[in-house]
């Protein structure tokens, strides 16, 4: 979820309550605390987007949104996962050929020159089992 739901959700007062066992309603909850509280419902992980992304076009002044916006994705995601062997995830990275590698000297850098070096792979995202996965959209305003 995105830094400004997190936000909500960690003071809303019946999640503070749950946790802190009804001593009281206000306070901050942690992450951590989140995941031990819905680790029944199967919530193994969660992920707190803090990253902006500037939306201006080049030459204008820098606009900074947040990249997650106000959504919350719920997803399966089984780390595990070879595509030939079948199972359930909500999707996976996949890799073309091998990662490749090279190097070559480079005169025109340092005062002696240097040696530059190229590593790269072929990948591309799949989501492949959109059924495990959900968002909810603009949930907070």
């Amino acid at each position: 979820m995105g830094r400004d739901v997190w936000t909500g959700i960690s003071s809303h007062p019946q999640l503070v309550n749950a946790i802190r066992g009804n001593v009281t309603s206000k306070g901050i909850i942690t992450p951590d605390e989140f995941v031990r509280l819905f680790a029944g419902e199967g919530l193994k992980r969660l992920l707190v987007g803090e990253s902006f992304v500037n939306i201006s076009r080049p030459g204008q002044a820098a606009v900074l949104n947040r990249v997650w916006g106000k959504s919350i994705e719920l997803l399966y995601i089984d780390p595990n996962i070879r595509p030939e062997q079948g199972g359930a995830t909500w999707g996976f990275t996949a890799q073309y050929g091998t990662r490749l590698a090279g190097s070559w000297e480079d005169k025109n850098v340092g005062l002696e020159g240097g040696k530059v070096v190229r590593v790269g792979e072929k990948v591309e995202e799949q989501v492949v089992a959109p059924d495990v996965g959900f968002i909810i959209q603009n949930a907070v305003a």
